[in-house]
């Protein structure tokens, strides 16, 4: 009985096709990082983003200089984004970008609730698990968890939401002394860890009120930010204060 021939695999018309000989995950990090550069707090965001460096994305990502050029001319080559001078994501890269940030959300959020995960912990899980899970896996992850509007560290689910809200927020670094916030949501990201001290006033819903900036301990060091929560005073780190994004307090 003769054999039928074998099928060709289907091609997608929509996506680009990811490099060749660059594994998803890779792909997946780059992309998200670059979203979350480029998409800012502020209302002069422009709707393409905020171009992004080599350099700065590098140090994100805790890559050379070199590997990070190499892989972004892979990008730029499948139409992920343009890269000249600095980098911008193209539509197909924020498209992409965008289901990897939803998946990681939605994994983490299930990660909290049904597992017990802390918010740190449920972060670098979904960030690793995201490029196995299949699209079926993760909205069975959201619906088991009631279809949440917002991940544990506070982003909307759907990014085109969380581009948007990113409109009306600032960073705890950038408002003014005396400025009442109310904080919406932490980029985790850039932070290698955050002191135990700290982890709960970083909770989505603290409000806080902005007292002033004390001196930095040495040139290099980002400002800090003295801050009262419920009438105690504490200092944020610059780093955390520019990773804490929220809108003024009612």
């Amino acid at each position: 009985m003769a054999s039928s021939a074998p099928r060709s695999p289907r091609r997608s018309r929509e996506r680009p096709s990811a490099p060749p000989r660059v594994k998803r995950e890779s792909v997946d990090r780059y992309l998200s990082a670059i979203h979350e550069m480029s998409f800012t707090v502020g209302p002069d965001t422009p709707d393409a983003g905020h171009p992004v460096s080599l350099v700065r994305l590098s140090e994100r990502l805790g890559v050379s200089d070199a590997s990070a050029w190499e892989m972004l001319r892979r990008l730029d080559g499948a139409g992920y984004v343009r890269h000249e001078r600095r980098v911008v994501l193209t539509q197909a890269g924020v498209e992409h970008a965008g289901r990897v940030l939803r998946a990681r959300r939605i994994i983490g959020r299930f990660l909290v609730e049904t597992l017990d995960y802390s918010a740190a912990e449920a972060h670098d899980e979904a960030e690793a698990l995201a490029g196995t899970a299949t699209p079926r896996m993760v909205e069975m992850m959201h619906l088991r968890c009631g279809r949440p509007e917002r991940d544990p560290d506070g982003w909307p689910i759907d990014p085109e939401q969380a581009r948007r809200e990113g409109a009306s927020l600032t960073t705890v670094a950038a408002a003014a002394p005396g400025d009442r916030l109310v904080l919406r949501r932490l980029d985790r990201a850039p932070l290698a860890a955050i002191a135990t001290e700290h982890e709960p006033l970083t909770r989505p819903g603290v409000v806080l009120a902005v007292v002033d900036r004390p001196p930095v301990a040495a040139a290099d060091d980002p400002p800090s930010t003295r801050v009262a929560i419920d009438g105690r005073s504490t200092v944020l780190p610059g780093r955390l204060a520019s990773a804490l994004h929220a809108a003024p307090a009612s």
